[in-house]
């Protein structure tokens, strides 16, 4: 086991926080909490053009 962690404070936040960041835009985008939280437009628009095919 190497126990020592070169761990450098530059390095973005990872795979996990990126995936949060999406799940939680698209959450929160959703037209039944669309007036609860904050969203992007983006995902707004994906939320209409699923709803729309």
């Amino acid at each position: 086991i190497r126990w020592e962690k070169n761990i450098t404070l530059g390095e973005p936040p990872g795979f996990l926080h990126s995936w949060w960041c999406v799940f939680w835009d698209l959450y929160c985008a959703a037209p039944e909490r669309r007036d609860t939280c904050e969203h992007s437009s983006e995902a707004k628009a994906f939320h209409d053009y699923v709803s729309l095919n």
